[in-house]
């Protein structure tokens, strides 16, 4: 009883309408949930695992763009009317 009244003050707070008989539903499935995150906490990884040192954003970061750069510097080529020059890159 003390989950479902929980429940009816949380669809309040966010504007929803829960049916009387929708709300054992959601009591079950949200106990699920309850004892599936608890287990998680639970959950000990083994040493051997290594620690996510960085998130792969999709994109390149500055730091990386320097690196990159340093890394691999482009030499420019003007080109003119018969030929062309070349100079090295400026380091940054």
């Amino acid at each position: 009883m003390e989950k479902i009244n929980k429940i009816r003050i949380l669809a309040k707070k966010v504007q929803l309408k829960i049916k009387e008989e929708e709300e054992a539903i959601y009591v079950e499935n949200l106990s699920k949930l309850e004892s599936l995150l608890t287990k998680f906490q639970k959950v000990k990884l083994p040493k051997s695992i290594r620690p996510l040192v960085r998130i792969d954003t999709g994109y390149l970061t500055r730091k990386d763009l320097q690196k990159l750069s340093q890394k691999y510097p482009q030499p420019k080529i003007f080109l003119t009317k018969n030929s062309f020059s070349y100079q090295p890159a400026k380091e940054i």
